[in-house]
């Protein structure tokens, strides 16, 4: 399925270089009508960025994920993993536009051609998002949980099943910026994973783990 509206994050073992950088502004550019990029380094210090993009011209996330890894960040980062270091997600809204890419106050804006009025005419419509929660499932739940990852890290250096979990309720009942989830075993479900994600510890038993 193609789309015109993306979310990209390049977070690389190290800090996103400056070569990388380059490239891929001068990529961006030339290929989205409407672009909002910044930098950030989080809690961690790590240089990391996001995007915010929209094209006339629409494309499948995979190969533009392919395109931006194999081009622009693999070349140098060879330290990094692809599905990692490049994340591209369907945006569906302008949350990160308005809220999530201006929380720091140290964020270094990157590019901004991004007109929120026209960029909305291109989000994919209700029947295309519930095909594609349909069809990707599996797919659209790892990126959920990696973007999660992502955002987790830069906010919290310390990587416990309890931070995880002090973090989603953060996220959902102090920022209010995700949908609250109410059954308390989904939750603790989810911060589990979001913190195997993160330390790639799989040797965690959940009954035993107190959070």
């Amino acid at each position: 399925m193609q789309h015109h509206t993306f979310l990209l994050t390049i977070s690389t073992k190290d800090d996103v270089s400056e070569e990388t950088t380059k490239l891929l502004l001068k990529y961006l550019s030339k290929n989205f009508d409407h672009v909002y990029g910044v930098a950030e380094h989080g809690n961690t210090g790590k240089r990391h960025l996001h995007f915010c993009m929209c094209s006339m011209r629409a494309r499948q996330s995979s190969s533009l994920h392919d395109d931006i890894w194999k081009r622009h960040v693999r070349p140098y980062h060879k330290d990094s993993i692809g599905h990692k270091a490049v994340l591209v997600t369907v945006m569906y809204n302008h949350e990160w536009y308005n809220e999530y890419l201006k929380k720091e106050s140290d964020v270094e804006v990157l590019l901004d051609s991004y007109d929120p009025d026209v960029v909305t005419q291109y989000f994919p419509t209700q029947e295309e998002q519930e095909k594609l929660i349909q069809t990707k499932g599996k797919r659209i739940a790892d990126s959920y949980v990696h973007g999660l990852s992502v955002q987790y890290k830069d906010e919290c250096p310390d990587c416990s099943p309890g931070s995880a979990l002090d973090y989603l309720r953060t996220r959902m009942f102090v920022q209010k910026d995700m949908a609250v989830i109410l059954d308390e075993r989904r939750l603790r479900q989810l911060a589990l994973a979001l913190y195997r994600y993160r330390s790639c510890d799989i040797t965690l038993d959940a009954r035993r783990t107190q959070m």
